[in-house]
């Protein structure tokens, strides 16, 4: 329901029913199941702002999956475990921009990935886990201001395994989602080697992703905050192409679902920080620090 409180209050109501148990000795299968609370609990509080305990989670977590995965290093279920935690741990460096953490972290993450894919070939499973990993090698590549086209070909290869995955199921949430996200970093990836009208096309195709997540199913509050989020980043791409009018049209519309947004879970740290930029967000005055753009 995107009530971080809710999701809270379930996710501690879970870890007490193993915490109450002898943790050593439970069976592999239960302790997967603890470190997948832990990695759900850590995204709230990331949510939430307490980066340091989401970290602790985190730690605690891939500790865990960890051992189950020296125990068993070629069980598949175990690999594709311990690549959750190693997802994981990136978020929070590159967060807070330790991009040398945060890719390493993604880089254990795909090697876990490749790994799944060798010892189940053509799963489902392994491609979506081999896709993700490319979304965080990218992710981090982009963010880090790596301006080659060796970052866009690893954000490339992202948006193509997300097509594709989407081409398997073209009604499943989770690969429309994955494919958005990889048209934004693509775009992304665009703008730092200067491909400006390339990367508007990218954004526009992920805001229509987006805008069909949504439509399916209008309750799903990350989807509509994903679509807000892609409605900030349209109005940015509109402002490097020179195009105000479009610009404002969609900085309004952001403004207007993070303010929806925040009126539901007044909790969520992050959505007040973003109705907060977008009211102060001066689209005549950003126009004019885009060199060779004018309005």
């Amino acid at each position: 329901v995107g009530r971080l409180d809710a999701m809270t209050s379930v996710n501690a109501r879970a870890l007490d029913y193993y915490d109450g148990q002898e943790i050593e000795r439970l069976p592999a299968a239960s302790l997967e199941r603890r470190a997948r609370i832990l990695h759900a609990m850590g995204e709230d509080e990331k949510s939430l702002g307490d980066y340091d305990e989401a970290e602790r989670l985190f730690a605690e977590a891939h500790r865990t999956t960890a051992q189950l995965l020296a125990d068993e290093p070629d069980n598949p279920d175990r690999i594709f475990a311990h690549a959750q935690s190693e997802f994981w741990n990136a978020q929070i460096p590159w967060l807070l921009k330790d991009f040398p953490v945060a890719r390493q972290a993604a880089g254990n993450y795909y090697d876990q990935a490749l790994r799944l894919s060798e010892l189940e070939p053509g799963t489902e499973r392994a491609a979506r886990e081999v896709s993700f990993a490319l979304n965080s090698i990218c992710g981090v590549e982009v963010q880090a201001k790596n301006n080659s086209e060796r970052a866009v070909d690893w954000c490339r290869q992202f948006r193509d395994s997300a097509y594709a995955n989407l081409k398997r199921r073209p009604d499943d949430p989770d690969f429309l989602q994955s494919a958005a996200v990889g048209d934004a970093w693509y775009a992304d990836a665009l703008v730092n080697v200067g491909r400006l009208d390339d990367s508007l096309q990218a954004r526009v195709s992920q805001y229509e992703k987006l805008d069909r997540l949504v439509a399916a199913d209008p309750r799903n509050f990350d989807h509509v905050e994903l679509r807000a989020r892609a409605m900030m980043s349209l109005m940015e791409a509109y402002i490097r192409v020179g195009d105000a009018g479009s610009a404002r049209k969609f900085a309004e519309r952001a403004r207007q679902e993070y303010l929806r947004l925040v009126t539901y879970d007044p909790d969520n740290q992050l959505w007040r920080d973003m109705a907060d930029r977008l009211e102060r967000k001066d689209i005549t005055d950003q126009m004019g620090k885009n060199d060779g753009v004018s309005e």
